[in-house]
């Protein structure tokens, strides 16, 4: 799992400050607790990991996907943010294909980085020198429920925000 940036952990470490994970230039999913004691440092703020009660998803969209979908002002993103179609498609679990140079399913990640930290699935094509890892992924099913859970989820809060005063047709002009 990585954390913030070049810095990850495993998953059964002990943690004193909530985690945070980056997948690609997309998405940020972190633990967070109430902002009444979130506490600053360099960098940003964090929560003692005691504190932390939910996980937030965070998705950041290109400037260009979204005049792809008409968004070209806050009025348009008002009217309709393309949720679906925006998270959507880009939400995909993964695990490797068995082969000769990555982990199968279950062994150990052993890729380290920079700072020797191990157990993170892209160290190990990057370590293996693979230009195109799609090639050797598959959608790991085990996600699908999730997978429906959220989308699930992404409709409701569709069709609440076009029931929401203000979520109407921008104006031209």
């Amino acid at each position: 799992m990585v954390i913030g940036k070049d810095r990850k952990i495993s998953w059964w470490t002990d943690r004193k400050e909530n985690l945070v994970c980056r997948y690609g230039s997309y998405f940020k999913i972190y633990q967070r607790g109430p902002d009444e004691i979130k506490r600053k440092k360099s960098g940003g703020v964090y929560w003692r990991f005691k504190d932390v009660d939910r996980v937030r998803l965070e998705f950041t969209a290109k400037h260009y996907h979204l005049n792809k979908l008409g968004i070209r002002s806050l009025t348009h993103f008002i009217a309709n943010p393309h949720i679906e179609e925006t998270i959507y498609p880009r939400m995909r679990f993964v695990k490797f294909k068995p082969s000769r140079i990555l982990p199968c399913e279950f062994d150990d990640y052993n890729a380290s980085d920079n700072y020797g930290n191990k157990d993170c699935f892209q160290l190990e094509y990057m370590q293996a020198k693979i230009s195109n890892p799609g090639q050797y992924v598959v959608d790991d099913e085990d996600f699908d429920d999730l997978k429906m859970r959220i989308w699930r989820e992404i409709k409701v809060l569709e069709k609440r925000w076009q029931k929401a005063p203000g979520a109407s047709s921008p104006r031209v002009g």
